[in-house]
């Protein structure tokens, strides 16, 4: 019976992640490449952020990495789901999976609720 439980738990952890994930992460040739942004702070519609697009879109078809990982300080201005929208876009458009990090400053911006 003790078998039977963890094996369920097992796959009930691995059957939605496979269904849910944006593509399965794997070594490919022993390799594994990840690309990081950083404390973009981004505003919506600032030249700056147009900029700033440009320049993720370009290192993300360069390097065509595994994942990318967003670390800290991403959308700083309100309103934020703008924000959020459009640097989810930028992956979704280049087919690259990534993860976040919350930062200090998307918190100030983000529904308390």
């Amino acid at each position: 019976m003790k078998k039977i439980s963890i094996l369920l738990l097992v796959l009930w952890g691995i059957i939605p992640s496979m269904l849910f994930a944006q593509r399965q992460l794997s070594f490919q040739n022993g390799k594994f490449k990840i690309v990081q942004f950083t404390d973009l702070h981004w505003t919506s519609g600032s030249p700056k952020c147009a900029e700033t697009e440009r320049t993720i879109r370009t290192i993300l078809k360069s390097e065509n990495p595994d994942i990318a990982i967003l670390t800290g300080d991403i959308v700083t201005e309100a309103p934020a789901i703008n924000g959020w929208m459009s640097v989810v876009e930028i992956f979704n458009n280049a087919k690259v999976p990534f993860v976040v990090t919350m930062g200090n400053h998307d918190a100030e911006h983000m529904a308390k609720d």
